[in-house]
């Protein structure tokens, strides 16, 4: 055997040593009339459809897919077009019944030969449907509470606002957004006096504030800091409760307390005047009968 033949032997005992070994599945097909054929897999592809497999090598792709046309259309797209093809997709093993959630990459090896790889992302894909459903689940939580919630970066730009924050001005997100949280509420380009989220800023933690804006209207202000991992300041969340009305009935009920008092002084003064003038009535009719019994001695 020449050095050139031994060269080549090593490299395609290398080449199937590492095709045989990759840890995601590999089936291989080749073109036949107008059809697929599956020639070839890989030990990870074994283990998955539990040695099944070797029962389907040399069957057409149009009879082993034909419940799932989607997997034909990108095998053949690939195979006519000359083209690799990268997708994401349910997939049931025809070997096992098993479904699974795969990343497919759809290779051209050459003229008549595809190579399809796939990766089972199903855990990755749980992962993020239940980390979207709890994004929907704080979304949903957000968006009902009667407080305002806005979140703001370092310069006060809203970066986000729920619902509440914006039927306090009667607009929809998408017209709130980039603004200054001092240029919608307060009507001003710099911001609040007190601005209990600039002082967080400071202290980086949460501080308090009551502040009234141009319409008369009195909030509860939080402003809390946002910190990355390593405390860095971020962004703020400005949490805003309006106590307008608790405010006036406070007020209000100040009001009746102090008309109260004063009605209770005057009449702690009529009583006064009361007891001392029947005291008086005493006194007389107590003097009188004294004189009358003097009189009749």
């Amino acid at each position: 055997m020449s050095e050139k033949d031994n060269k080549l032997e090593i490299n395609d005992e290398l080449y199937k040593k590492i095709y045989k070994s990759i840890s995601n599945q590999i089936y291989i097909w080749r073109k036949f009339d107008d059809d697929l054929i599956l020639i070839d897999y890989n030990n990870a592809t074994e283990e998955i459809t539990e040695g099944r497999i070797k029962d389907y090598v040399g069957r057409k792709a149009t009879e082993l897919y034909k419940d799932q046309p989607h997997i034909l259309n990108e095998l053949f797209n690939c195979a006519n077009a000359q083209m690799n093809i990268s997708k994401e997709m349910e997939y049931k093993y025809i070997t096992t019944g098993e479904e699974k959630y795969l990343a497919l990459i759809f290779n051209i090896i050459s003229p008549d030969l595809v190579l399809v790889q796939t990766e089972d992302i199903t855990n990755n894909k749980k992962a993020e449907e239940i980390i979207k459903k709890e994004e929907q689940e704080k979304s949903i939580i957000l968006e009902n509470i009667k407080e305002h919630i806005v979140y703001q970066d370092l310069d006060h730009t809203i970066i986000y606002l729920n619902k509440a924050a914006c039927d306090s001005v009667n607009k929809v997100p998408e017209e709130l957004i980039g603004y200054k949280c001092h240029e919608i509420w307060n009507n001003s380009v710099t911001v609040c006096e007190n601005c209990p989220v600039e002082k967080s800023f400071k202290t980086k933690k949460p501080e308090r504030n009551e502040m009234i804006t141009p319409d008369g209207r009195v909030w509860i202000v939080q402003g809390i800091p946002i910190q990355d991992e390593r405390g860095n300041l971020i962004a703020g969340v400005e949490v805003t409760t309006e106590v307008t009305e608790q405010r006036k009935m406070e007020r209000k009920l100040k009001q009746s307390e102090l008309k109260y008092r004063e009605a209770y002084n005057s009449s702690s003064l009529y009583k006064d005047l009361f007891t001392h003038d029947i005291n008086n009535i005493f006194q007389n009719i107590l003097s009188s009968i004294e004189l009358y019994k003097l009189y009749r001695k």
